[in-house]
């Protein structure tokens, strides 16, 4: 993605909201810190900007819902925020988690029983998350709306074995697409009448976010309109090979075809004839935090407590250029030990700079230079 892309997030900051991607990955993963800056977010935080918080290899759910909590609270305003979580992400080998809860039983192998255990834990813990957005907002007089989802279902490995094996996908399944692709999902508010509830929503995550900005009583685009006006002749977009099936004809879906593409991929008429073609993208866009900030540094036992703000787990501190290994306290303080490999004159001055590095340790944030006196 190299040219802004309307997006909620840009739709909803043009009507005073503060629109927020968290996700706990890498920031460099699918080239994120580009494509969410040009999808017209302001902010946004990925796995560098997190605390040591886990659940397996991953950040657990709970770490996410804190995040989400406090850029609300953060904010004076009304807020868009775009969560991921990866807890529950493959794999689902058995011992991924530290503890266990569930059991599972039946006519199953081995092998198959520890994958389903591992993965409905997960899902435990991602319900258990939900509960904590629901009760929190719940208290809360600001209208919320929160939609959950997920974006597909596990493999279970080559050919969907552990379905099989769970005689959940039979031999020859005439609904194996429906059994393997159709996610659940649940939207909740805090304000809306009880009788606009609706149940058994079927309909496909392209139309999701229209639907969200109706509920929300939110103006939209003319895409998003256009969005919202076929989802109510069809909320369900099957692959070409089912749209016999569903009833659809390609003439149906021309339009959608013709403004994804130009919206993607061709000039952006749409966009030019509403004004915003150039507007997108956010001059404020920030990583993380914004940069760290040094703001004093003491000797003490021969070893460097430089304090500031906006560190985190992935800080490092840099003398004369030079990287030397660091801890960070969770808080505001690195200290660097100089009774090791690293020595350090401290009669003489130094330059001193904390850098933010992803896990490739490319740079993707940095300090401002803070001049260490001698002692």
């Amino acid at each position: 993605m190299n040219h802004g892309v309307d997006s909620l997030a840009s739709i909803t900051t043009r009507q005073g909201y503060t629109a927020t991607s968290i996700n706990p990955f890498f920031s460099w993963f699918f080239d994120s810190r580009k494509v969410y800056k040009h999808m017209g977010f302001s902010r946004f935080i990925a796995s560098e900007y997190f605390p040591n918080d886990f659940e397996g290899p991953n950040y657990a759910d709970r770490a996410v819902v804190k995040k989400i909590i406090e850029e609300t609270e953060k904010s004076p305003g009304p807020d868009f925020i775009f969560a991921n979580t990866m807890e529950n992400h493959h794999p689902f080998n058995p011992g991924k988690f530290s503890k266990n809860t569930i059991q599972v039983t039946g006519d199953i192998t081995p092998e198959s029983k520890g994958i389903l255990e591992t993965y409905a834990q997960g899902i435990t813990d991602a319900d258990k998350a939900l509960q904590s957005l629901v009760d929190y907002y719940s208290q809360k007089a600001e209208p919320t709306i929160i939609l959950f989802f997920g974006d597909h279902l596990p493999s279970f490995e080559e050919n969907y074995k552990v379905y099989r094996d769970a005689k959940y996908v039979l031999p020859d399944d005439p609904d194996l697409y429906t059994k393997t692709h159709y996610t659940p999902f649940v939207i909740w508010n805090n304000f809306l009448p009880s009788n606009q509830e609706e149940t058994n929503l079927h309909i496909s995550p392209s139309l999701l976010g229209p639907k969200v900005l109706h509920m929300a009583g939110v103006q939209g685009s003319y895409y998003t309109d256009y969005l919202y006006q076929l989802s109510q002749k069809i909320p369900l977009i099957p692959p070409n090979e089912m749209w016999d099936q569903y009833h659809i004809k390609a003439s149906d879906l021309s339009d959608y075809r013709q403004m994804q593409y130009d919206n993607l991929f061709g000039n952006r008429y749409g966009y030019e004839a509403k004004g915003y073609k150039n507007t997108i993208i956010q001059p404020t866009y920030t990583l993380g935090y914004g940069d760290p900030v040094i703001t004093n540094i003491l000797t003490k036992d021969n070893t460097l407590q430089v304090t500031g703000t906006h560190f985190y787990s992935s800080c490092n501190v840099y003398i004369d250029g030079v990287e030397y290994k660091s801890n960070f306290n969770g808080e505001d303080t690195l200290y660097v030990d100089l009774n090791g490999d690293q020595t350090l004159d401290l009669r003489k001055s130094h330059q001193v700079e904390v850098r933010v590095l992803d896990d490739k340790k490319m740079k993707i944030g940095q300090s401002n230079l803070y001049t260490l006196l001698p002692s």
